[in-house]
């Protein structure tokens, strides 16, 4: 990608290497960014504006009083040091902070469809009230129980993976949801040690954030550990 176009030039040079990219089937589903890419584009087709002004649209709707955010040419809405450091990035010389660490979304200026938005546990727990308000009890056309729940169904046979349609699903093994959280649960982590689990069995959510790459990525302990807070959770909840 050019750094030099402009964040719009830079998503239209990416989704063109999309489409020149051989396509195959596997056996099993792989973990990428691709289909957000196109989910992005599609997204900005319909609606006939940029991915940021989407955002703030859905957000000025559904999340008015969160302070999620994306920073736009990695200019940061609030002071740096309210930021977590992520990764001490070799290719960019230096530790991200109040930059978003995924590389695509770097490249894109920041705003992306995969990733590049900051947020602050409250404002991630009351996204995970919106999503089981939705899940219980909406009937908003844009946003309804319905479509909701064709979104944390399973998507693949089990041997394939443990996806709905942008969620995860718990694994059989080693899942980051722990041992304790219902089949019927569903979530989403992030690389640098965010993630949020629920489990509408136990009507509980569980939301979580770290900056477990800080300073390298090879660090694995937190991956470890994240599954056993959630399982207890569960045991000091009694739930």
């Amino acid at each position: 990608i050019q750094l030099s176009l402009s964040r719009d030039e830079r998503f239209q040079q990416l989704l063109k290497l999309c489409q020149n990219t051989p396509r195959q089937k596997n056996a099993k589903s792989l973990y990428s960014d691709l289909d957000f890419f196109v989910l992005g584009a599609l997204m900005e087709k319909l609606e006939k504006k940029s991915l940021l002004l989407i955002w703030q649209d859905l957000k000025a709707e559904y999340l008015s009083q969160t302070h999620f955010h994306f920073n736009p040419d990695h200019k940061p809405l609030y002071k740096t040091s309210l930021y977590a450091p992520t990764e001490k990035c070799l290719w960019r010389k230096k530790v991200m902070r109040a930059q978003v660490h995924d590389e695509n979304a770097w490249a894109l200026g920041g705003v992306a469809p995969h990733a590049g938005l900051f947020g602050r546990i409250e404002d991630l727990s009351a996204f995970g009230l919106l999503l089981r308000n939705n899940l219980f009890q909406s009937k908003n056309k844009n946003f309804s129980s319905a479509v909701f729940q064709s979104f944390i169904k399973r998507s693949l046979p089990r041997e394939k993976g443990d996806w709905g349609l942008g969620f995860m699903l718990p694994s059989q093994k080693n899942s980051s949801a722990g041992e304790q959280m219902s089949r019927r649960s569903f979530g989403h982590t992030g690389f640098t040690g965010t993630s949020f689990w629920f489990d509408p069995e136990r009507d509980l959510f569980m939301s979580l954030l770290s900056n477990r790459i800080y300073p390298r990525r090879e660090q694995k302990g937190f991956v470890r550990l994240r599954p056993k807070l959630h399982d207890w959770a569960i045991e000091c909840l009694g739930v």
